[in-house]
């Protein structure tokens, strides 16, 4: 059920659609003070959620600072999340593949020994390929032998990646700490919930959604609509963490 509501709930979490609908009650209200207030109500919201810096210094705040890894673990859990699949089921990795390349590079530098690939589908519809089953083959490509990669197929969400993850881990009898890899937006939420499962992690957050990088004049006046759309992305990590507060999930 938790994972029906937060998967529903999600949908409502874009500014576009908070836009959408104040302009659509503006619309219909008459011409007076509430109509007024309404539109101007609009406009600052338009100028905020459009507004390069402030969304890049809010999730600059938001993401780990980048983690250098030395040693050696006995294993890796890389969250599912990096790949999609067309109408006819063919896998693809997508623009959050750094977190199968930044897998990958630990292995191959022998920082860990093993790899726990954690992803089902990820959807409400239960025909969808196993994510987790499609990075694993690539892992095989990659040159990593496949003793050494394992497919947790069965989890839905962040908590079952941790439970299910869990479960392999122990019946590897694979010593503590783990590393944990997925995208720096996703790995607050991510590290909460896997210490709050009795999981041991360090972690390896990758796939950054901005950087600390130099802004111009035009950034802080000229609205830009992509970061409309960008804005989504951060508020499921917020809100997802306060809902998992709420469940007690971390």
């Amino acid at each position: 059920m938790f994972f029906v509501v937060a998967k529903l709930f999600s949908f409502f979490i874009d500014p576009a659609i908070w836009l959408i609908i104040i302009v659509v009650i503006a619309a219909f209200l008459k011409p007076g003070k509430w109509r007024k207030g309404v539109s101007i109500a609009a406009f600052v919201m338009f100028l905020f959620f459009t507004n390069k810096v402030v969304l890049n210094t809010i999730v600059n705040a938001w993401q780990p600072k980048p983690v250098i890894l030395s040693g050696t673990y006995s294993a890796s859990i890389v969250l599912g999340g990096f790949s999609s699949f067309d109408k006819e089921g063919k896998g693809y990795l997508n623009a959050s593949s750094d977190r199968f390349i930044t897998t990958a590079n630990l292995y191959h530098k022998g920082i860990v020994k093993k790899i726990i690939v954690s992803g089902g589908d990820g959807t409400i519809e239960q025909d969808k390929p196993k994510e987790a089953e499609f990075a694993r083959d690539k892992f095989i490509e990659n040159g990593i032998p496949a003793e050494d990669v394992f497919s947790e197929v069965g989890s839905r969400d962040t908590y079952e990646n941790a439970i299910y993850s869990k479960r392999i881990l122990d019946s590897l009898q694979l010593k503590p700490p783990y590393v944990l890899v997925t995208s720096a937006l996703h790995m607050r939420r991510a590290e909460a919930v896997f210490k709050k499962v009795g999981m041991d992690v360090v972690i390896s957050p990758c796939a950054y959604e901005t950087l600390d990088v130099k802004f111009y004049w035009k950034d802080y006046i000229i609205p830009d609509i992509d970061t409309l759309f960008q804005w989504r992305r951060f508020l499921k990590e917020a809100v997802g963490l306060w809902m998992y507060k709420l469940a007690g999930r971390v």
